[in-house]
């Protein structure tokens, strides 16, 4: 079913409540067909678990399927947060919760080495990827990625398209892979076997607030797309973020430690009354105390909008950030890749820097002098000019 953008907004300006009632309908659908719940222990997904399994009960439903993806990417917190809600929220509803979980088939090692590192966003580095693809082939392919990164691609309506990304061209001569495949190798493969071995649909816990990818999925299937090549629930697409922290601070739920506690913001004016001390959750703002979202604490998809992530993983999980950052190698192509020491993230972030996205990292001489031998014996005359 189609939407307008008015829709959209319509449905995410609604209170709470009427969101409640308007996800409780798509689930009650979605519940005529076998159906799990994708839960990777992030906040949104949570809530997805909870509510559905409240629905579920009201509807004398005895079991519900989770399916939590291991892939060894998530903060530990988030990771070991899993199993202990399941069995939370099973007791609370009477409704027995079936948690499968399931792995990737390959490492993200394997993954950067074979396709690239994930870098800006899912659809830079998609561009870049195909756009060196179609470079390398010379044969027309994927010119319209090309024509993006030229910023001169149209949509079907001949005007100028809003997914052009010609601030990024400088990426073409990055000395190192770029992809946008790591989720699907790491996430969604496993989830597609699942899906294929069981029958169920996977009810997902995604918003059109989150990207542009995202909203666009709603606004041309809505939130059940049971006719779609690969059926799924989205029934939280046009809740927002704060309806997701209003929800766990209202059901008092816990969460992961990666993300502190879940509090009303501070309007910071002294003495001026919290709207949620006077009038309760509606119209109140709330935040987490630590990571606002986690996801997979390898990825620097958003990283110009979050910059201090791998600062934030250095102060919570030091020795991951130390393997994450430490290693690399230039590979017989000439390109940058992860070592046996380690993926090498510092020369990435270092020359990202070299080109205006300054991302900051902790002890940055110890990694630069540990790879500086290796550095300087890989790197090619065609890379010279663009390192740092």
């Amino acid at each position: 079913m189609k939407h307008s953008k008015e829709e959209l907004k319509l449905f995410q300006s609604l209170p709470l409540d009427v969101k409640m009632g308007k996800t409780a309908l798509r689930i009650k659908e979605l519940a005529e067909h076998d159906f799990y719940v994708s839960f990777s222990g992030g906040k949104d997904s949570e809530v997805a678990v909870d509510f559905t399994a409240k629905v579920l009960s009201k509807m004398g439903i005895q079991k519900m399927y989770v399916a939590n993806i291991n892939t060894g990417l998530e903060y530990l917190s988030v990771q070991r947060f899993c199993k202990p809600f399941c069995e939370m929220v099973s007791k609370k509803y009477g409704i027995q919760v079936i948690l499968n979980t399931l792995y990737p088939k390959t490492t993200f090692r394997k993954v950067l080495e074979t396709y690239g590192y994930p870098i800006i966003s899912k659809e830079v580095a998609q561009c870049i990827y195909q756009a060196r693809k179609g470079i390398a082939n010379g044969d027309g392919t994927y010119a319209y990625s090309i024509e993006k990164l030229n910023g001169t691609y149209k949509g079907k309506n001949g005007d100028i398209s809003p997914y052009n990304c010609s601030k990024y061209k400088f990426l073409l001569d990055a000395p190192f892979r770029i992809s946008h495949l790591c989720c699907h190798e790491i996430k969604k493969h496993p989830a597609y076997e699942y899906e294929a071995i069981t029958g169920r649909i996977p009810l997902i816990a995604t918003t059109a607030e989150e990207s542009r990818a995202r909203k666009s999925a709603w606004l041309k299937r809505g939130c059940n797309a049971f006719d779609s090549k690969r059926p799924l629930s989205a029934p939280f697409s046009f809740w927002l973020d704060n309806d997701m922290l209003t929800y766990i601070h209202q059901e008092n739920l816990p969460v992961a430690e990666a993300y502190g506690k879940v509090v009303p913001e501070d309007d910071g004016i002294d003495g001026q009354i919290n709207m949620f001390d006077e009038i309760g959750y509606d119209g109140c703002r709330f935040k987490t105390t630590g990571c606002p979202r986690t996801g997979c604490i390898y990825c620097l998809f958003g990283i110009t909008q979050d910059t201090n992530r791998i600062m934030r993983l250095y102060e919570m999980e030091p020795k991951r950030a130390d393997y994450v950052l430490r290693g690399g190698k230039f590979n017989d192509e000439g390109m940058w890749i992860p070592s046996d020491e380690g993926l090498g993230y510092w020369y990435i972030l270092d020359w990202m820097a070299g080109h205006g996205i300054d991302v900051p990292y902790p002890h940055k001489e110890k990694y630069r002098f540990k790879g500086e031998k290796r550095y300087e014996k890989g790197r090619s005359k065609r890379h010279s000019e663009t390192d740092p």
